[in-house]
């Protein structure tokens, strides 16, 4: 089999029962840990050109892999966590930034319709994929 480098930091052949939040899953062969947006872009293309199969996660404490579970990638986002200003009115926000810490931002930022997010536990990315499942389901 074919060794695989990527640009950012991996471990090989990782159990998920040592990763997860509920310690349950099988194997993952690479758990990628990109720092940047750089390197989560990197990874990304990676995979897309070679037609991989991945998991993207965050602190996985809504996510249950079975223990039969296993595949060749995961992309873990925890180390994706800066938000920065674009303008007045936007904010640029990585996947594993916390949704309270960026809540809190907003409101002491003048930037309305967040106050009731600020003792909300997740992230950005956990937040917006739970508000697209609800939407799909609605």
């Amino acid at each position: 089999m074919e060794e695989v480098n990527f640009a950012c930091e991996y471990q090989k052949d990782v159990s998920l029962k040592d990763k997860t939040w509920i310690h349950r899953g099988g194997m993952v062969k690479y758990w990628l840990q990109p720092k940047t947006i750089d390197e989560l872009t990197s990874v990304g293309y990676y995979l897309y050109a070679n037609r991989e199969s991945f998991v993207i996660i965050g602190y996985t404490s809504n996510t249950y892999f079975k223990n039969s579970f296993n595949i060749k990638f995961v992309i873990d986002t925890r180390q994706l966590k800066n938000y920065f200003p674009l303008d007045k009115d936007t904010l640029m926000c990585e996947c594993g930034a916390p949704i309270a810490k960026v809540s809190r931002y907003c409101v002491e930022n003048g930037i309305e319709g967040y106050e009731g997010l600020i003792g909300l536990p997740g992230t950005v990315g956990g937040v917006f994929s739970v508000i697209l499942a609800v939407i799909t389901v609605v």
